[in-house]
């Protein structure tokens, strides 16, 4: 009888298709040991392990970021949450910034201590302390964990001189999410381990949940065990989806470091405007590290409102265009008063103590809609409170 194990017949498809299949056969024997033992030819081996598509787009995230390989994940929290368990143990000691999403602070503060791993939040929003801070614990620090640029402030980090004060064998992971490939590569400047949600601007259509993790070798092949046994994968679908948004990724960020600009500009000058977060303008404390740093600042703007809580509500009612949603890399702009909707389950007290006010504005702009039609609803809005 014939042997009616079909292989793939089209090979000459522009794009990658979608392999919505969970076993990979093997030809014969031999090619078993080839690929498995001897990894010396590459195959599908089984869905939890292996798929040619995030083989694909891990290749291709990884040549974009400098990284020796790259890890997907089915989300950018699941990719912090399973590297972090991956490397630390009982014991471990890892440094991270107090403006870090509140879910990754939960992460170390209710997750990882459970097992041991120990914590240190410590703020940004000063350079030199924050250099201080790793200087006189960086004896017995096994890791720093960087948010950078940090959300919604934009604080950033120096991490050539973090990477010159501490141990050689000290990793420096960092959350770059919000600068994207495209603006920053922390591996040039001594990072070991770079985290992205691509969700957010990676997918750029809002239409994908997944992260990524990218870096050496060592490290990234002790995730990739982690992730592989837990089974923390994305799905066919949305690795098809993330692909295609690679294509687009510069095109979009270009538009974006352009439209934030204009946007901080027009919202610096205005007299209902208090203060504006946006690494371009000279008040921003942390410009000069964004000048030696990264090469556009990034889509998200955010702003202070000199009125009170309601009036701030008032205003974000009044817009036409923005739509009230918490993400940020989506086709649309999306924008938040941060103090009834991200925080808003934090004390007055706790809300200061990471400044964020009655006040705040957190806008993400998206492509969908001009910018200059944007600041005009902005415009007409404030003009109304």
């Amino acid at each position: 009888m014939a042997n009616q194990r079909e292989t793939e017949r089209y090979q000459n498809s522009i794009l990658d298709p979608i392999y919505q299949n969970i076993a990979f056969f093997y030809e014969d024997t031999e090619t078993v040991v080839e690929s498995l033992h001897r990894k010396k030819v590459s195959r599908g081996r089984y869905g939890r392990y292996h798929n040619p598509l995030w083989e694909k787009v891990e290749k291709r995230l990884a040549n974009l970021e400098g990284a020796e390989q790259g890890v997907l994940f089915s989300s950018g929290m699941s990719a912090i949450y399973h590297s972090l368990m991956a490397l630390f143990e009982k014991g471990s000691f890892i440094l991270a910034p107090v403006q870090c999403y509140k879910n990754t602070k939960i992460i170390f503060q209710d997750l990882l201590s459970k097992f041991g791993v120990e914590s240190e939040f410590v703020s940004l929003e000063d350079p030199d302390l924050f250099l201080e801070k790793v200087y006189n614990c960086r004896e017995h620090l096994d890791a720093i964990f960087l948010e950078i640029p940090s959300n919604p402030h934009l604080y950033f980090a120096d991490l050539e001189k973090i990477r010159s004060i501490i141990k050689k064998d000290t990793l420096i992971i960092t959350d770059t999410t919000l600068a994207t490939p495209i603006n920053f590569n922390p591996i040039e400047w001594g990072a070991d381990i770079v985290i992205h949600s691509c969700t957010k601007y990676m997918g750029g259509q809002g239409d994908l949940m997944m992260g990524c993790v990218l870096g050496k070798n060592g490290p990234l092949d002790t995730i990739r065990t982690h992730r592989n046994i837990t089974g923390a994968v994305p799905s066919s679908h949305d690795t098809f989806l993330l692909n295609r948004s690679i294509n687009t990724l510069s095109l979009r960020m270009e538009y974006l470091n352009n439209a934030g600009v204009q946007l901080a500009d027009y919202l610096k000058k205005h007299p209902k405007v208090k203060k504006v977060y946006y690494p371009s303008l000279e008040e921003h404390p942390h410009r000069h590290l964004y000048d030696k740093y990264v090469k556009g600042y990034g889509g998200l703007v955010t702003f202070d409102i000199d009125a009170d809580k309601e009036k701030v509500s008032e205003f974000v009612d009044l817009l036409e265009h923005p739509y009230m949603a918490s993400n940020f890399g989506s086709p649309q702009t999306l924008i938040e008063h941060l103090s009834v909707f991200t925080y808003y389950n934090l004390t007055p007290e706790e809300r200061r103590e990471i400044h964020i006010t009655d006040g705040m504005i957190r806008l993400a702009i998206g492509y969908t809609v001009s910018i200059a039609s944007i600041i005009n609803d902005i415009d007409k809005a404030l003009d109304k409170i």
